[in-house]
């Protein structure tokens, strides 16, 4: 599986018959360089990256060993050792002393088409585009050409670049036939911007993992096992929707009742609120105390059991943060359970408005006191089935760890540690089949303890670099990195005075979301500004036929799940995974759910109706009940109706012939 060829002075590595690496004296694959990293965390929650090479050192000689290629230059003298595993190859590689920065290249082909790098908002196809790989805030704006952007930098520092996200992964598959998936925790770059060649830069020592083969839904299913495949969410999840709503138990008691009683199905119930609030320039935010506000929510409890009977579950907030005039915040300080600076001072960080402390995740004593005190007892026991793990993303330079580990070195890796915290107290609780706990940060290995991955807040308009078409283009990406169930809050989350999420988006974001692993509602930051599932009868029995229609879908996304379980492959899937082809390879705006739905959602203002390309097969239309094929067609779309095709002799025909008749009562 594995051959070196060397011919002259240039080295080739196969696999599975794929180059996978060349080396020449004219152009080096390996090269090692001095580089002084360091990143600024914004006001508006951003990674500010810098990371120059100050000194480079291509090395131009190559021979193969037993078990190793040796580069070298002069003096300077490094071993890429290789071990054999499975269907793919592991190089290590460890740094000589001086160097803390190495750049792998690798051969590219100009049609080649590369898909992964973790949850990436702005593009499906990562060619043409430099990638680093630091967790962040997805951000606003992210082009520097528009005037959002600048506004949002110039508030609070929050204009993003193309390649934020709050789910790096240092991993591609490439349509040549072979994946790669790099084994480092440090800062990293995915660099696809030559026609000629990819560019791999770490900092640190790294492993490479490699692996092939033709067909790219096997290459996901490597990754997915390699990196971990993620728990499946509990089954209650897709036999309704899930509704966000706020405003303390009065209000949130009288609002849910109103939308049951307009049909709507729910299985849940999402208050963010439950600790409490404050209004701030930029809307409302939550009190970071971690436990139920009697003020807001009396008797908390006993209506979570009477919803409960209803067979609709409760679910809460939390993040790993704590406000600094929160009673725990005190807790935590006085027994050291939050991060230092490098004074050795407890460290007091701006995130979101606040000044907060930061969990110590490397602390075991901590550990052990956030999961006892707040996921069982003042979550769990109180009778939450799931949560909002929100933020982990946001670990500055000067942080320090118990473990001895500074904010650099931990940056990346503390989403993980979030959401095995999480993971763990749920399963001790032996409540893994019941609870859903939604994440959006993460990096390398994060899956194997997320059940849920959601796409963090896009703004609620129809951008498509940070507005509802980056949302579904975030899922894609996911899928092609290993994330088998992913979802976005329907209607977006963020606005800002003149943007504001008006009825339109949000019927076309639930439509979207009904066809999607999860259909869940957000009030957004400023929820007076924007329109609500219960904002007038037209919402309600909209978002309520939406609830009702996924619900008939549960069968069949139950069996979607299930095989996303034994392949890896997640439940929405893009076009290019199982169409090769230039012609799919950069299609982000259409999906499939499953082998047996398309899925085209309506992501432009004033749409009546939509010319949409089909790749393959006969399809029927849900709710037109045309027949169609293989091309281009132009499809009628009014609000309520989206345009979604199943699959022609599908054995779930009768239920998505149910979903039809849910959606048209």
């Amino acid at each position: 599986m594995l051959r070196i060829e060397t011919e002259h002075q240039t080295v080739r590595v196969f696999l599975s018959e794929i180059c996978i690496l060349e080396h020449s004296t004219d152009m080096p694959a390996l090269e090692l360089g001095q580089a002084d990293f360091h990143f600024r965390s914004t006001p508006g929650g951003l990674q500010r990256v810098s990371s120059p090479v100050c000194q480079r050192l291509r090395l131009r000689g190559c021979e193969a060993k037993e078990n190793a290629l040796r580069f070298f230059e002069g003096e300077c003298s490094v071993e890429l050792q290789f071990q054999r595993l499975g269907n793919g190859v592991r190089f290590s590689l460890r740094l000589p002393a001086g160097w803390n920065y190495v750049c792998l290249s690798l051969p590219a082909e100009r049609d080649e088409a590369v898909y992964g790098g973790g949850v990436q908002f702005g593009r499906l196809n990562l060619r043409g585009r430099r990638f680093p790989m630091w967790t962040s805030e997805m951000g606003l704006g992210r082009h520097p050409l528009r005037p959002y952007t600048w506004l949002a930098n110039w508030i609070a520092e929050a204009g993003g670049e193309y390649w934020n996200t709050y789910f790096p992964q240092p991993s591609f598959l490439s349509t040549r036939g072979y994946g790669c998936l790099i084994e480092t925790n440090q800062y990293s770059a995915l660099d696809f911007s030559a026609s000629d060649r990819h560019q791999v830069e770490v900092l640190g020592d790294v492993c490479f993992h490699f692996f092939a083969s033709r067909d790219l839904q096997t290459l996901l299913g490597s990754l997915a096992k390699r990196i971990g495949t993620m728990p499946a969410p509990p089954s209650w999840v897709f036999k309704g929707g899930i509704l966000g709503i706020q405003g303390g138990l009065p209000y949130v008691r009288e609002t849910v009742d109103r939308v049951l009683a307009a049909g709507a199905k729910l299985t849940g119930i999402w208050t963010q609120d439950w600790t409490g609030v404050r209004i701030f320039w930029q809307g409302k935010r939550l009190f970071w105390n971690w436990i139920v506000n009697d003020e807001l929510y009396p008797g908390l409890k006993d209506e979570i059991q009477r919803r409960l009977e209803q067979g609709i579950r409760w679910l809460a907030y939390i993040n790993p943060y704590f406000n600094i005039e929160g009673e725990y915040y005190q807790v935590a300080k006085k027994n050291n359970y939050l991060v230092k600076n490098e004074r050795g001072e407890t460290l007091v960080h701006h995130v979101a408005g606040f000044q907060v402390g930061i969990v110590d995740l490397t602390n075991p004593s901590a550990w052990q006191w956030f999961k006892e005190e707040f996921l069982h007892r003042n979550m769990l026991s109180l009778g939450l089935r799931g949560w909002m793990a929100d933020y982990g993303e946001d670990v500055p330079e000067q942080a320090r760890f118990y473990d001895g580990q500074t904010g650099a070195e931990l940056h990346n890796t503390y989403p993980r540690l979030w959401a095995q915290l999480n993971r763990e107290a749920v399963e001790e609780a032996n409540l893994q089949n019941e609870i859903l706990i939604f994440h959006r940060s993460g990096y390398s290995g994060a899956t194997r303890f997320m059940n849920m991955n959601w796409g963090g807040d896009q703004v609620v308009y129809w951008n498509r670099h940070d507005g509802f078409p980056a949302g579904v283009t975030g899922g894609l990406s996911g899928c092609m990195s290993g994330i088998q169930y992913y979802h976005t809050d329907a209607g977006g989350y963020f606005s800002f005075r003149w943007i504001k999420r008006n009825r339109e988006i949000f019927f076309r974001w639930c439509e979207a979301n009904a066809f999607s692993p999860v259909l869940r509602t957000h009030e957004g930051n400023r929820p007076w500004a924007g329109v609500q599932p219960w904002h007038d009868d037209e919402t309600l029995r909209h978002f309520a036929a939406m609830t009702r229609i996924r619900a008939a879908l549960a069968p069949y996304l139950t069996h979607v799940s299930a095989e996303a379980q034994q392949t890896g492959v997640g439940m929405m899937r893009p076009f290019c995974l199982t169409n090769p082809g230039r012609t799919w390879q950069d299609k982000q705006d259409a999906y499939y759910l499953g082998n047996d739905l398309l899925v085209y959602p309506v992501m432009r203002p004033h749409c009546k109706r939509l010319s949409i390309d089909i790749p393959e097969g006969e399809w029927q239309g849900l709710f037109d009940g045309r027949l169609y094929r293989t091309g281009r067609h132009q499809v009628s779309c009014p609000i309520g109706k989206p345009i979604v095709l199943y699959r022609c002799a599908s054995p779930f025909e009768p239920v998505f012939q149910t979903a039809r008749r849910e959606g048209e009562t």
